[in-house]
């Protein structure tokens, strides 16, 4: 296990209740405009959900993963859909289509 993985997975709740209600709407202001209404987003990283709850909200198709499993019931049951539990590398896109890829604080530098 990564030691990112491991912090997640230790503090999974923690992580869920201080980032599910953080507001974010700039960065949806400059992401949105350009999908055509009611397009298909994946939520690469999702982590809490917020970001895939938004956009569900909105009115787009969402499909969403995370690498951490501990985090992918809580933010299964925030979105009212089932997560993936996946990796960058093992999220399998075949046969599937998205207008556009969101991917929100979950690459390290």
């Amino acid at each position: 296990m990564s030691i990112t993985n491991q912090y997640y997975s230790e503090n999974a709740q923690s992580f869920f209740d201080t980032t599910v209600n953080v507001d974010v709407q700039k960065l949806y202001d400059r992401f949105l405009p350009r999908i055509g209404s009611h397009g298909k987003i994946l939520d690469a990283g999702c982590g809490s959900g917020r970001d895939s709850k938004n956009f569900l909200s909105l009115g787009y198709r969402v499909e969403a993963f995370d690498a951490n499993e501990s985090l992918v019931e809580p933010a299964s049951e925030h979105l009212g859909q089932t997560v993936t539990q996946a990796t960058f590398d093992s999220f399998s896109a075949e046969f599937k289509s998205f207008d556009a890829i969101w991917a929100c604080a979950c690459f390290r530098a």
